[in-house]
């Protein structure tokens, strides 16, 4: 999951694309968080893309991991 400001949503849904994310579901609060699935390889540098991006704010938080 990742938990982002408003003012990051599109850039962020650009990014995943980008790291063949696909995302899951979205939910709306005073934040916006993110459930996607993607390939194990590309987490590292989503993370590090997510992060530059942020100003460190924010980090994608692996719920699980998929075998397959």
């Amino acid at each position: 999951g990742l938990t982002i400001d408003y003012t990051f949503y599109e850039r962020v849904k650009l990014i995943l694309a980008d790291h063949q994310a696909t995302i899951d579901s979205e939910d709306f609060g005073a934040d916006v968080t993110l459930y996607a699935y993607l390939p194990v390889n590309q987490l590292e540098n989503l993370t590090a893309m997510i992060q530059n991006l942020t100003a460190g704010q924010a980090s994608p938080l692996v719920l699980a991991r998929v075998d397959g």
